[in-house]
């Protein structure tokens, strides 16, 4: 507050005016209630401090919860897609079963046709 001042004093009387304001600090910081006040507010802004250290924490459990689950929906992601594409194998698999030994005979028996047609 009078940090322009000071640097601007030529002799020690001076800083008379600054006599009153650290008097009323002495009677302020030695008074009994003061310093049951000021504990207080210690006691208070340590538990303010607590208060914010534990949600601090909490916020970076989240953000680590926030990780594992970004992690598992990849996991999941590719899982889908290993998933999709054995199903389409699968399909294919089904198909050449079910209908392969037909396909089969179908081409035999045109194949004679256009040889028979061809060649006679």
């Amino acid at each position: 507050m009078y940090g322009h001042e000071v640097h601007q004093v030529e002799r020690p009387y001076a800083f008379i005016k600054f006599d009153t304001f650290i008097e009323k600090s002495k009677r302020v910081y030695s008074d009994t209630r003061t310093k049951r006040n000021i504990q207080k507010l210690k006691d208070e802004l340590e538990d303010v401090q607590q208060i914010m250290k534990k949600n601090i924490e909490e916020v970076i459990g989240r953000g680590q919860k926030l990780d594992n689950m970004n992690t598992m929906s990849s996991n999941l992601l590719d899982g889908a897609k290993k998933m999709k594409t054995r199903a389409v194998d699968l399909n294919k698999m089904y198909f050449w079963r079910t209908y392969g030994y037909l396909i089969v005979v179908f081409a035999i028996v045109i194949l004679m046709l256009i040889l028979r047609y061809y060649l006679w």
